[in-house]
This record gives structure tokens, sequence and C-alpha cells, in this order.
């Protein structure tokens, strides 16, 4: 058995192609499932493409000028290239409190403290995916959220976007928000490139597993409730098996022998209530 309350931090070298990574995502996911590998955060970067989630719209792909992957994670169209740091969270929640709200609410915590320690002031904003921040003026993204829960391990996570080429954006709507822009810590004038970001990241990850787990109190608010599918934060979670536990057919049983002896009583009951009743039917004696 491995250690699951320690992830292995990994940082890849290179772009990673994506059918690459998104195989040796599965892989690591099903095999922290049966624990035969321990969690892991992996860091890297892609090529030029775009994946879409499994809320995607087909007519927000304008110009799919780079490959288009289904992902199949929650959420819509995304874009991923050099210059974005992308971090894949594979971490075993039945370990961890089971409870997908807190993990989205982690993710999104851990990379808001990251970026203030890059001197970005970013948030959550209600009602839309992603973490976001002032840019002159208007507000914009630099990260998204998009994760994947199966059998209660998770895996996809989190994109920032450090100095990507922000005309690729353009080939779809982002994360379904036309109205709003993109922006990069390059844009922002933050001089911080992928392995400032990247000590950011491991300097704050202390409190993301304390809030995964519940060690941590904190507000979830009604945007972060979870359903099955549950688009605006990027989640998708595979639909519970449905079978009856001992406790179900246990009061199944009861209700059954309940209905048995109240049907078998009927009729006695019945007759018993009538008796009283006879002798003011019956004609009197002459």
């Amino acid at each position: 058995m491995h250690d699951s309350m320690h992830p292995e931090w990994t940082v890849a070298e290179g772009l990673t192609p994506w059918p690459e990574a998104f195989a040796a995502m599965e892989a690591r996911a099903a095999a922290i499932h049966d624990g035969t590998a321990c969690e892991q955060i992996w860091l890297l970067e892609h090529p030029p493409l775009y994946t879409a989630g499994t809320s995607a719209d087909p007519a927000e792909s304008l110009d799919p000028r780079f490959p288009v992957y289904a992902a199949g994670r929650g959420g819509r169209y995304t874009y991923h290239g050099p210059g974005q740091r992308v971090g894949y969270v594979m971490l075993n929640l039945a370990n961890r409190g089971r409870d997908v709200r807190r993990l989205v609410h982690a993710l999104e915590g851990w990379v808001i403290d990251a970026l203030a320690n890059l001197g970005v002031a970013a948030w959550r904003a209600e009602g839309r995916v992603g973490i976001w921040t002032d840019d002159n003026g208007a507000e914009a993204k630099i990260g998204a959220i998009g994760v994947r829960v199966r059998r209660w391990v998770c895996f996809h996570g989190f994109s920032i976007n450090v100095s990507p080429d922000l005309s690729h954006f353009a080939g779809i709507v982002p994360c379904g928000l036309p109205e709003f822009p993109v922006t990069s810590l390059a844009r922002l004038g933050i001089d911080a490139g992928m392995a400032d970001l990247d000590s950011a990241l491991q300097r704050n990850f202390g409190r993301f597993p304390t809030i995964v787990n519940g060690d941590r109190k904190i507000f979830l608010s009604a945007d972060t409730k979870m359903s099955n599918v549950h688009p605006d934060l990027g989640i998708k979670r595979a639909k519970p098996s449905r079978s009856f536990s001992l406790g179900s057919l246990l009061i199944c049983v009861r209700s059954l022998l309940f209905l048995w002896l109240l049907l078998l009583l009927s009729p006695s009951l019945l007759a018993a209530r009538a008796k009283p009743l006879l002798p003011t039917m019956l004609p009197s004696p002459k």
C-alpha cells in the first residue's frame, strides 16, 4: 500500500501531448483506487490544443485551429498551450472525506493563494467558473478549474495563464463566457515565470489537503453545491451504482410483514366490531 496522504509531485519538462497525458491520468487514477500507486500532483505544459468538457456546446467552437479533444471532465471548452501551467491533481477522496464541494473550494483557494504570492489579487466569482482578477479595470479570467471524479478518485485539475499566446483563446468561447476576456501574468506585467509559479504552488499546498480532508472549517456557498454534473464549477462525478443496502432490505421486509398481518386480521376485526350491532338488527320477540 502507498502513503495516500502525501502526494507525489511531478514537474514535466517540455510539452506533453494531450493523449499521452490523458492516458497517464486515467491509469494513475485507477492505480490510486486499487492502492497500487500514491496520489499525484502533476505540473506540465501542453502543445496548443482545445479540450471539450461534458457541457461543451459545439457552437462555442468558433475556429478550431488546433486539435480538439473530448476531456471527460465537467465544464465547456478551454485552451491549453505553451506558457500555461496545467496542474493535474489526482487524489483519493475516499480517504479525504468524500466531499467534492470541498475539493473545488480547495483548488480555487490554492490557486488564489499562489497568485497572491506573485503579486496578483485573484478571486472566485459567483456563478462563474474559474479564477478571476483585474486587468486594467476589467474583470478577466486568469485560471480555470475542471475536475472529474471516478470511484472517488479525482483527476484533471486547474490551469493558470503565465505567458501563453492569448490570441489562441479566440478559437473558442472560453468556458462559455464570451463577455469576459482572459489574461495572464505576462499581460498583467508580473515578472514571474513557470518556476516561480511552481514554487508558489508548493509553498501554498499545505492548506489545500486540510480543506479537502475537512480538517479546516470553511464556508461553502450555495454556488459550491454539487450535483452529478455541475458545469458552472467544472465538475463531473460518476453516478453511484444503485444497490439495496441491508438496512433498506430489512425495512422492505418489515413493511411487507405488517401489510400481511393487517390483511390477515382484517376479517376478525370486522367481525368483532359487528357483534354488538347484531341484537339491534334482529326482530324483537312477540
